[in-house]
Formats: structure tokens, C-alpha cells, sequence
């Protein structure tokens, strides 16, 4: 019961200073062959567009594809597509599950096998943060060359300080 607690409380802290990024401008987004999917959730649509708009700072490319797992709010998709010019989003049972295998993981995992023969697919969680050019990705993108975290052996990556006193 302390734990669900404290997860509202440090969600509803979080959303409260994410808000912000709804005062940002839009993304006008330029079609090119680079599709950047993610799997978003009505609790995570902040996140998301943080997570979003940080990394296209660095990008200033691709097409954007949402995978709705089924909780966004037709306000949340109104608040997609105004921050996210144009946008695709995808509702989870548009996903054709032929092996059986059903839910968001396999949702995204089938969504890109789909797409990778006609675009270069980069996933992106909504719990990350760009803060610095993204050399390696930007580099594979330029080079249509296959990236997974393994081959990023000198990327570091950080913390946040609120983040770690989170899990506390």
C-alpha cells in the first residue's frame, strides 16, 4: 500500500513540472526514410514528449509512429497531434499477432519488422532523455547501419539526481 502511494505521489510531483513541455512548440516533423516508433501510454504521454522532443533536438529527423497500447484519451491523441506535426498513431489491435504472441512488446517488435523494408526504424522508450548529441545513432542513421545498445560501448550514460533519490 506505501509503494502505490508513493509512486502517485512521485508521479503526480513528476507530471507536475513535466507539464511544462505542453508550452513547447510543435514538431514539424519532415518525411524521410527514418521511422522513430514508440509504444505510449496515457500515463507516459508527458514523459513521451519529453523523451521525444529532446532526441529530435538532436535528430531534426524522421517520421514519427506512436503505438497506442489502448489507454490514450482522444485528448491525449489532440495533444499528440498538436506537438508532433504530422503524426502516425497505431492502435495496438491493428497489429497482426500471426504467431500467437500478443501485447505491447510484441506489438512494437512486429510494428518495426513491418516497416524495415522500406525505412530505417529507431525505437525510442519514453523514459529517456537526449541531452547531448546522440553521435553513434546519428552516425548509423547517416550510414543506414544496423545499432543496438551493445555496440554503444563508450556512450554513457547518466542518472538523474531525482531519479536515483526516486528509488529510495
Amino acid at each position: 500500500m506505501f509503494y502505490r502511494l508513493r509512486n502517485w505521489w512521485q508521479r503526480r510531483r513528476f507530471d507536475n513540472v513535466a507539464k511544462r513541455v505542453l508550452q513547447t512548440p510543435p514538431l514539424v516533423i519532415e518525411p524521410t526514410n527514418l521511422r522513430i516508433i514508440s509504444s505510449v501510454s496515457h500515463k507516459d504521454l508527458l514523459m513521451y514528449l519529453i523523451a521525444i522532443k529532446t532526441f529530435y533536438r538532436f535528430s531534426n529527423q524522421g517520421e514519427i509512429v506512436i503505438l497506442n497500447d489502448g489507454s490514450l484519451t482522444s485528448n491525449d491523441v489532440s495533444i499528440l497531434r498538436h506537438h508532433i506535426q504530422p503524426i502516425e498513431i497505431l492502435d495496438l489491435e491493428q497489429v497482426s499477432y500471426s504467431h500467437g504472441k500478443k501485447g505491447v512488446r510484441w506489438g512494437i517488435l512486429l510494428t518495426i519488422a513491418d516497416m524495415l523494408d522500406d525505412h530505417y526504424v529507431l525505437h525510442i522508450d519514453s523514459d529517456t532523455l537526449t541531452l547531448g548529441d546522440p553521435t553513434e545513432v546519428t552516425q548509423a542513421i547517416a550510414t543506414d547501419r544496423s545499432l543496438s545498445e551493445r555496440e554503444m560501448v563508450n556512450q554513457s550514460f547518466q542518472q538523474h539526481k531525482s531519479q536515483t533519490s526516486l528509488k529510495k
